[in-house]
């Protein structure tokens, strides 16, 4: 389904973010992107350094990982919009596998056309993030997808399932950083080095233990 055929055929139709069951009586052409589930990064999830010391200070901000997944559903007013629509909106993510940075930064600009959301959201620093957001297609099983509709109470419509990884959400606050090291060696002399393997420092080389003990 080429964007050619959906212009052609379908028409204009909108885009939204709205659970499945607040278009259970829709009769418009639509796109719908409802967020079903977001888990913790399996792979990001240890890969920071602790964020806080023994005592429960603050050492570093380290980003929560998510991945978040989508359910796309198809709304149409005639007899296979749906379907046509379904197929593009799947066409358009086979296309962009990885979102490009700068399209990120043009979507979430308050300028951006039919841009609908506060203006604090070009400010999230999602497109500078280490890791680019992926998006791949997930398998989802006709009993599971039964389960779901039920749960959501309204008529099955064309849908299927999509993730994207992975967000990072990380938090601003005041961190407390190590102490500075103020001398290296003895009077400042610097790292003390040696041609041998025998470390400068005092080493217990041998004991023994009254009576023939073993351990004390």
């Amino acid at each position: 389904a080429s964007k050619t055929l959906v212009d052609s055929a379908v028409g204009t139709f909108a885009v939204s973010t709205q659970p499945p069951d607040a278009f259970a009586n829709e009769n418009e052409n639509r796109i719908n992107l409802f967020l079903y589930q977001a888990v913790e990064n399996p792979a990001l999830r240890n890969q920071w350094l602790p964020s806080r010391n023994s005592s429960g200070d603050r050492l570093v901000n380290a980003p929560l990982a998510v991945d978040v997944t989508y359910l796309v559903t198809a709304y149409g007013k005639h007899d296979y919009y749906a379907e046509i629509m379904l197929g593009y909106a799947m066409h358009v993510f086979h296309e962009s596998p990885v979102l490009p940075r700068s399209r990120i930064r043009s979507a979430l600009s308050p300028a951006a056309p039919g841009a609908n959301w506060p203006a604090q959201f070009a400010e999230t620093r999602l497109a500078e993030q280490l890791e680019q957001i992926k998006i791949t297609p997930q398998s989802i099983g006709a009993e599971e997808m039964s389960r779901l509709w039920a749960a959501f109470q309204t008529p099955y419509r064309p849908t299927t399932m999509y993730k994207a990884t992975v967000i990072l959400i990380e938090a601003e606050f005041p961190a407390r950083h190590a102490l500075p090291v103020l001398t290296i060696g003895e009077d400042d002399s610097g790292v003390v080095a040696q041609a041998s393997l025998i470390p400068p420092y005092p080493a217990l080389t041998e004991w023994s233990a009254p009576n023939s003990q073993t351990s004390i």
